[in-house]
């Protein structure tokens, strides 16, 4: 199955249904790497477990660290609502 649909059952799962813990697991297992899924898990999965979600956030303002151009550098330094 590719990544992208992978990516677009998770999000489904998040979104349509609204089952944070429905998306995480899967997110996880199907290591997913659409940062923009992230910011959506981690929106709504911080709420059941705070400290679950650090290790994701710290890697998301990582990422957008590591790109060379001022927005992604506001939007890691701002975090996840900033973009």
């Amino acid at each position: 199955m590719p990544r992208s649909s992978n990516s677009s059952r998770t999000t489904e799962a998040l979104t349509t249904l609204k089952e944070p813990k429905l998306a995480w697991n899967p997110a996880h297992q199907l290591a997913l790497d659409d940062n923009r899924t992230w910011h959506k898990i981690l929106k709504t999965y911080q709420a059941i477990d705070p400290l679950a979600v650090l290790p994701i956030h710290t890697r998301l303002v990582l990422n957008d660290l590591l790109e060379a151009d001022a927005k992604r550098y506001r939007a890691g330094a701002s975090g996840p609502n900033a973009a």
